[in-house]
Parts: structure tokens; sequence; C-alpha cells
């Protein structure tokens, strides 16, 4: 939990030209230079684990704010075409603008409910 709320990092190593719309993940061929549907989609992966974060907090009766997913990608070389995606995504190069956004916002939780 941060001063912005609650965050699920999904970190992600993979490496090549993806492209990311709404809620579809592509990756392109190599050979052909087309786009397809990449597994494991890596959108609707980063979504499920902040629904499953939210399983966790409401089975233990915890409150929680809203629970933000972010893919951040940890490979500098990573490009990604971006199209109304479903979460935010984050190539390495705009991590500390994230975080820096992080720390400078309101806060969501009062001392006494972290």
């Amino acid at each position: 939990m941060g001063p912005a709320g609650l965050f699920v990092l999904n970190i992600s190593r993979a490496k090549g030209f993806f492209r990311a719309k709404d809620d579809t993940w592509w990756e392109m061929n190599k050979n052909n230079q087309q786009f397809k549907p990449s597994r494991p989609n890596l959108i609707k992966q980063s979504k499920e684990y902040s629904q499953k974060l939210a399983q966790i907090l409401e089975a233990h009766e915890k409150s929680h704010p809203e629970i933000t997913p972010l893919l951040i990608f940890a490979n500098p070389g990573e490009h990604v075409e971006t199209s109304n995606p479903a979460i935010r995504i984050v190539l390495m190069d705009g991590v500390d603008s994230l975080i820096d956004n992080m720390f400078n916002s309101q806060d969501v939780l009062q001392a006494t409910e972290v």
C-alpha cells in the first residue's frame, strides 16, 4: 500500500514488440512482422492478480481502496504500442515517473488504516 492507493505490480521480462488494445495483448512475429494474440495475455494476467488480492483481503475482512494493476517491463529495450489499454503499462524508462507520481499524490488511506 502506498500513499496513492493499493497497487499490484506485474513485472515482465518479456522481449519483443507488443501491442495492447483494451484487454487484448498481441506480439509481433519476428518472421513475418505480423501481430498475433500472445500468451499469456499480460493485461488479463495483471487484472487477475488484482482480483485475487481483493479476494484475499475481503476473505480477511479488510477494507481496501481500489486495487490498481500495473504492468511493468523490466527490459529497457521493450516496445509496446498502446491503444486504450485496460490497465496502466509502464516501460522501464517510465518507472521513475511512476514512483514520483505515487509519492506526490494525495493519500487514499489514513495512517491508522494502513
